[in-house]
C-alpha cells in the first residue's frame, strides 16, 4: 500500500514512506508475550524511531530515495534479506522467528 500511494502522489511532490522497527519498548509492548520478541528481544527505544523520523522529516523529497526504512540492524539486516531471497526462503525465516 505504502508503494502504490508513493506513485499516486508523486505527480503531487508528495513521498510515502514508511518507518519499519520491529519491536519497539514502550507501554504498547510492555508485559506482552510474542514468540518473535522472546527469540530476539526488544533492542529499540521510542527514542531510537523518533530519531529516524526526525532525519526523514528534515530532508527535502528529492533527498528520500526509498519507500521503506527499516530501523535498527536486526530489521535492517532481514529487510535486505527479503530483498534477495526467494519468498519461500524469507516465510521459512520468518516461521523460524515468530512461530512456536
Amino acid at each position: 500500500m505504502t508503494e502504490a500511494l508513493n506513485v499516486e502522489y508523486e505527480a503531487r511532490g508528495i513521498k510515502v514512506i514508511d518507518v519499519m522497527p520491529l519491536w519497539v519498548k514502550s507501554d504498547m509492548t510492555e508485559g506482552i508475550s510474542v514468540t518473535s520478541i522472546e527469540r530476539m528481544g526488544i533492542r529499540l527505544t521510542v527514542d531510537d524511531v523518533a530519531k529516524t523520523l526526525c532525519k526523514l522529516a528534515d530532508r527535502p523529497n528529492q533527498k528520500i530515495s526509498f519507500t521503506h526504512y527499516p530501523v535498527g540492524l536486526p530489521a535492517k539486516f532481514l529487510h535486505r534479506l527479503t530483498q534477495v531471497s526467494p519468498d519461500p526462503l524469507v516465510r521459512w525465516i520468518n516461521t523460524k522467528i515468530g512461530a512456536k
